[in-house]
């Protein structure tokens, strides 16, 4: 059963997005407030976009988007980020680094670190280690894909 079963996500009145996760029904003392800039410049027209929008672009947001993911898919509750104050596990290893592969040359400790090799580990962790305490999360491609481009920011 995974730590985080439900996930809200919303936004505040100011139009902020956020992300409230629940375990078990309960709700976390921490709620996540994500920031996003709410206009692009194009030329010297400015076009308001959701946050939706933004997250569906460039790689920067595809990995704001795994930064999410990583907390609401409860990623946080296995693994240590230092830059992601939510991720205080200890079943994992701590993925400071993970992002440079001289520094991190394995995924899992069984195959190059490349993004393919991660997502296909993201998503089916037991065909690599059987023995493995990484759980299936059931993510979806685009959702290991986000996940991948943010463990890739972790230099």
């Amino acid at each position: 059963m995974l730590p985080f079963k439900i996930t809200a996500i919303g936004e505040d009145e100011a139009g902020n997005p956020y992300v409230t996760n629940y375990i078990d029904g309960t709700i976390l003392a921490l709620e996540q407030r994500l920031q996003f800039s709410t206009a692009t410049t194009t030329g010297t027209d400015v076009a308001t976009v959701t946050p939706s929008e933004q997250l569906a672009g460039s790689t920067d947001t595809l990995a704001k988007k795994g930064r999410i993911l990583f907390v609401e898919r409860g990623c946080v509750a296995c693994h240590v980020v230092s830059s992601v104050p939510e991720a205080v596990g200890s079943t994992g290893p701590t993925l400071d680094g993970f992002g440079d592969p001289s520094r991190w040359p394995l995924t899992a400790g069984v195959m190059a670190n490349t993004p393919d090799n991660t997502k296909r580990w993201i998503l089916n962790p037991a065909s690599f280690k059987t023995d493995t305490a990484m759980l299936n999360l059931g993510l979806s491609e685009s959702d290991a894909h986000a996940i991948v481009a943010f463990l890739g920011t972790l230099r």
